[in-house]
């Protein structure tokens, strides 16, 4: 099933919203999960990717998390958490385990472009750039092996063919 873009950045957004404690759990980097002020220039594929991705992350191992997480009120937890010396307690260990998976997830290098900012931050201002070059109606520069190319082709008749590329012959 094919969602549109404005619903997958939704959905993105409301996942990352509801993982905001386990993500402090984790200790995640700050903002690993947050969407860019430009997500609606972002192409479609690139959205993609990221949805997929944390749909993924969201079912199986944020889902374990919260699971492990309800085992207990959160009260139990902070003393838990207060107190100190209750490592080798049943939940604490499970939880420790879903901990460790979600953040290995969450912080790994394989995660996709969308939620990495250095990378979404190129295609942002790829796009900015393109939108610039379009509205000011200037043509995308070709690369210099295309103007070789176009300006071999042109030669008047009386060229050397030596010059000429093959296939313009």
């Amino acid at each position: 099933m094919a969602h549109s873009k404005k619903f997958m950045l939704e959905e993105i957004q409301r996942m990352a919203t509801s993982m905001e404690l386990a993500l402090k759990h984790i200790n995640s980097p700050e903002g690993a999960l947050v969407l860019p002020e430009e997500a609606s220039t972002i192409p479609v594929d690139v959205v993609r990717e990221g949805y997929k991705w944390l749909v993924t992350i969201f079912d199986v191992r944020y889902h374990r998390w919260a699971t492990v997480r309800a085992l207990l009120a959160e009260d139990q937890w902070e003393r838990y958490y207060l107190w100190g010396g209750f490592d080798n307690h049943r939940e604490m260990v499970m939880l420790k385990e879903a901990s460790l998976h979600l953040r290995q997830e969450i912080v790994s290098r394989t995660r996709p472009d969308l939620f990495k900012r250095g990378k979404i931050n190129v295609i942002i201002k790829k796009q900015a750039k393109a939108a610039k070059q379009a509205k000011a109606g200037k043509p995308k520069k070709q690369p210099k092996a295309s103007q070789r190319t176009k300006a071999a082709v042109a030669t008047p008749d009386g060229a050397d063919q030596a010059d000429v590329p093959e296939g313009a012959r």
